[in-house]
């Protein structure tokens, strides 16, 4: 309101993907704006933007944000524990994704972690420990504020804070696969 008396603008615009969609010109924003703000703004995001969607006044956009990175965070959470104990089970990697690329378990997250990992780099999902331990903190307090919060969400908080706190806060989360990181989980 502060600057909307100054005669100042402001939008949160945050990205559904990364620099590879961006060159692509695939990536996702949720603005949150002003309408006339966000009406200002739409051909520049749109120049780099394949989808552009309004979600309120600002913070809106981050809010949203915050609510798809948990999907995507939890996502990850669930490839890794899920193949470590295919690992541990004795089951292919090879054969059980495969498989799971023709069922419902399909998805950019899956494949973002699971192509490179086959290939012995756990550096596929290039995207921190620390910023996903952040994220999920992030969306952990917003549930709670929201009377959201769920024993889901604090399990999924609990496997990154523990991956920070045995000192992979600097890895990709892709490394939560790898089977020689005991320490993890």
């Amino acid at each position: 309101h502060e600057l909307k008396m100054l005669g100042v603008a402001y939008a949160d615009a945050p990205m559904a993907g990364g620099p590879e969609q961006v060159a692509r010109k695939e990536v996702g924003v949720l603005i949150g704006a002003e309408w006339e703000t966000y009406e200002a703004i739409l051909p520049i995001v749109s120049a780099y933007a394949s989808r552009v969607k309004y979600f309120g006044p600002p913070g809106s956009g981050h809010v949203a944000k915050l609510i798809s990175n948990y999907l995507v965070i939890g996502m990850i959470g669930l490839v890794a524990e899920a193949f470590r104990t295919a690992h541990a089970a004795q089951v292919d990697w090879k054969d059980l994704y495969e498989v799971m690329l023709n069922g419902s378990g399909n998805s950019g997250v899956l494949r973002k972690m699971m192509d490179a990992a086959l290939a012995g780099d756990f550096d596929g999902y290039k995207f921190s420990i620390a910023n996903a331990a952040k994220d999920i903190g992030y969306y952990t307090s917003l549930a709670e504020e929201l009377g959201q919060l769920t024993p889901l969400t604090q399990a999924v908080e609990q496997i990154f804070a523990q991956a920070v706190a045995t000192g992979h806060a600097g890895r990709n989360v892709s490394h939560l696969l790898d089977p020689a990181i005991d320490d993890v989980t």
